[in-house]
């Protein structure tokens, strides 16, 4: 039965995506514009709902790490396989793929334009756009990672049963098993979206930067051989062991970005990215709530943070999977605090230090909102000194970054239909998941048109985080019912009292 049901889920997912293919190749102009309507008339309603996505995951993680909840170990501590460095590391490189480098680098532009529809209307332009920048890659959009990451580590390592799919951490809250059937197809079908839209919008500027040091223009060509690069490296990754392949890649990958970060400082005015960092970071902290709720009179909050959210709750159908399967032996408040300080400063300092160099080589010009930001940040980049070596250094990070987090996202994907470790499904996913970006890339597709894509394929990803929230809720009253006793005879808390026991007895009895 079993068998059955993940063959069938390879077939119908991979029915699906030829069908997409097809779909675009043949009448992209009249699926865009349909996106476009879309966007138009329906998803500027849905600004509230993602506004209080974003707002309730935040607060779920500040409840995991403060209260005694965040004392629950996953797993033995002595299982524990990876050390705080590792572990950091592998939490960025897999979970932040190349488009970061994207936007740190033009980002910016967006919201200098935009800053009349905004919250920060009236603070300094480059401070605020900036700032917008951390916000939309700062703690809201890790905690669509961390909190799932914790729910997953909980039921793999504490009750011991497998939790590599959505539907898994749904159960014993769900049952009916062609509902827990169709949320794995919405599961998949959403990160394939999700990686079409990453791979859509990224690898273009990788295809540039080949284009300016090898002298060649036929830049979708460059694009979809970069893509099926990427893919072959991800693959021959995957098929290793994680300690092997992705413990070396990630190690191989912050180092490059690490020593991409310290020539775009050096170079790029550091007095003026220290101090400007400084107050990006807290009108971020003190705006952290405003920004957190506010929605524009006109269409900056669907253009920008409901986006955003959208495409960060669409990776979180892979990202946290992964992050709990190299979590064993942690606390539910490592988990959380060190994701947080690994992913939000490793952010931050992409945003402050590529953002705000770019703006000092721009000569603080503000482009126009319709620039093309490909050439944009390829004629800015020209300009720095030893420019040749920084886009050799550019495109290896952003190619590791690639390959790094579609590695991660095959081996969390494969489990979904495959009860142990396949490499033939490992090939077939990797495989899979080329397809449509590359036809995406092929028909020109827009970035609004991206954007609807993102949103559309998230919305029913939402839902089935709010059931799988409701299910943790369910399995953490049990866990305290019945199963504490058992846990601090194991030693499963850590710095756990006698009279916090007491008190976490009165609440749930």
């Amino acid at each position: 039965m079993s068998l059955n049901r993940e063959n069938f889920l390879r077939v119908f997912i991979g029915g699906i995506v030829i069908f997409l293919v097809g779909l675009v190749y043949c009448n992209s102009t009249s699926l865009y514009l349909t996106l476009a309507y879309l966007q138009k008339v329906f998803l500027t309603k849905l600004e509230y709902y993602f506004i209080f996505i974003g707002i309730f995951f935040v607060f779920f993680s500040l409840i995991l790490s403060f209260s005694p909840l965040g004392n629950i170990r996953l797993g033995r501590r002595e299982n524990r396989r990876f050390s705080l460095w590792k572990w950091s590391i592998m939490v960025f490189t897999a979970t932040m793929a190349a488009d970061i480098i994207f936007f740190s680098l033009h980002e910016w532009i967006y919201y200098a334009n935009s800053l009349q529809d905004s919250c920060l209307k009236g603070q300094n332009t480059y401070v605020a756009a900036i700032t917008y920048s951390l916000f939309h890659w700062g703690i809201t959009p890790w905690s669509f990672y961390l909190v799932p990451a914790v729910i997953y580590a909980f039921i793999m390592f504490r009750q011991g049963r497998d939790c590599y799919k959505l539907s898994q951490a749904c159960e014993p809250l769900v049952k009916n098993p062609a509902l827990l059937l169709g949320i794995d197809i919405i599961s998949i079908l959403g990160l394939i979206l999700a990686v079409s839209t990453t791979f859509s919008l990224a690898t273009p500027m990788i295809a540039r930067s080949l284009g300016y040091l090898l002298g060649w223009h036929n830049y979708t060509n460059i694009t979809i051989m970069i893509i099926v690069i990427v893919d072959i490296l991800s693959c021959i990754d995957s098929l290793l062991d994680i300690e092997t392949g992705a413990v070396n890649l990630a190690n191989i990958n912050y180092i490059l970005f690490f020593i991409l970060l310290v020539y775009f400082f050096c170079y790029g005015k550091p007095s003026f990215i220290l101090s400007s960092g400084y107050h990006s970071i807290a009108l971020y902290f003190a705006r952290f709530l405003p920004l957190s709720i506010f929605v524009s009179k006109g269409s900056f909050t669907i253009d920008y943070t409901v986006f955003y959210w959208s495409y960060w709750i669409a990776w979180s159908i892979a990202t946290p999977f992964f992050i709990a399967t190299i979590s064993e032996g942690m606390t539910i408040r490592e988990v959380i605090n060190y994701g947080y300080l690994s992913g939000v400063s490793s952010t931050f300092i992409s945003f402050l230090i590529l953002g705000y160099s770019m703006i000092a080589r721009n000569n603080y010009v503000v482009p126009p909102l319709d620039v093309d930001v490909n050439d944009f940040i390829i004629h800015s980049i020209a300009h720095y000194p030893y420019n040749n070596i920084v886009f050799i250094f550019l495109v290896l990070t952003m190619l590791f970054m690639y390959v790094t987090t579609l590695n991660s996202i095959i081996l969390v994907i494969t489990r979904y239909t495959s009860a142990e470790k396949s490499r033939w499904a490992q090939v077939y996913w990797s495989l899979l998941f080329i397809f449509l970006p590359i036809i995406l890339i092929y028909s020109a597709a827009t970035m609004n048109s991206l954007k609807v894509i993102s949103i559309l394929s998230s919305l029913p990803i939402s839902v089935v985080l709010f059931l799988i929230l409701l299910n943790f809720c369910f399995l953490i009253y049990h866990f305290y019912r019945r199963g504490v006793d058992f846990a601090v005879k194991n030693n499963y808390f850590s710095c756990w009292s006698r009279q916090a026991l007491a008190k976490i007895r009165r609440i749930f009895s």
